[in-house]
């Protein structure tokens, strides 16, 4: 009999540790709220256009579903994605906006939480996006307008496509583009590296000679831009090349 009395009063002793260790092992230290550190890029910044990312930095380990990205407040532009990847006090954020948006970011209170899913304080962002001057300062005519027009559409949007001029002053390799894929490219190069030749009364098969402006007038007249440049002939004489290396 007294022995069994001692059996259960070591049976008692045991739960009554096992009950104490359970406690212990969920205890959770109380800490404060997180407040933020950071947010970059700052407050009223102009940035480029297209995917931006956002950082939000809190002064201790955050947590965030990304499933709740949507609650997100985001005007200007599209939210693409909201994370804080693995054990971080970091929230990144990736925005999409185009030219010459005004943009505003809201992060409600609590939608971010610290430890013991205490909430984090609201953070709200205002940035804007550059834009592209579409005012003309010396070319007025409409030809002008529109193709800066054009300029102005595509630019960080598409890659307008052009190709040089074959020996400087024609459309043969534009042709050839042609011929492989049914379109022209929108621009073509025309050189004035040849001047001299012309100067000297040489000309050739492929090279009218400058005096003939039929290959350029023949690329406007059908829609295409013109593009002109010039590659300057030096001397070889090494004098002038020593003093051309000298400079450089």
């Amino acid at each position: 009999m007294k022995r069994q009395i001692m059996y259960l009063c070591l049976l008692a002793m045991m739960l009554i540790v096992a009950s104490c260790s359970n406690e212990m092992e969920y205890e959770v230290a109380q800490v404060d709220a997180p407040t933020v550190v950071s947010v970059t890029p700052a407050e009223g910044s102009t940035l480029k256009a297209g995917d931006i990312t956002i950082t939000v930095t809190y002064d201790k380990n955050v947590f965030f579903a990304s499933k709740y990205a949507d609650q997100i407040v985001f005007e200007g532009g599209t939210l693409v994605s909201a994370d804080v990847i693995g054990s971080s006090s970091t929230l990144t954020i990736v925005v999409n906006a185009a030219r010459g948006a005004h943009c505003s970011l809201t992060i409600p209170e609590g939608l971010v939480k610290g430890p013991n899913q205490m909430p984090a304080p609201e953070v709200s962002l205002q940035f804007r996006i550059k834009d592209i001057n579409g005012n003309l300062v010396a070319a007025t005519s409409q030809k002008a307008k529109d193709l800066y027009a054009f300029i102005v559409d595509n630019y960080g949007e598409k890659v307008i496509s052009g190709i040089m001029a074959r020996e400087s002053w024609n459309t043969l390799e534009a042709d050839k583009v042609y011929e492989w894929t049914g379109k022209y490219p929108a621009i073509n190069g025309f050189d004035y590296g040849h001047l001299a030749w012309t100067v000297a009364g040489v000309k050739w098969d492929i090279f009218p000679g400058y005096d003939d402006i039929s290959p350029v007038e023949n690329w406007h007249n059908a829609g295409g831009i013109v593009s002109c440049m010039w590659h300057w002939n030096l001397s070889i004489k090494r004098e002038l090349t020593s003093l051309l290396v000298s400079r450089a």
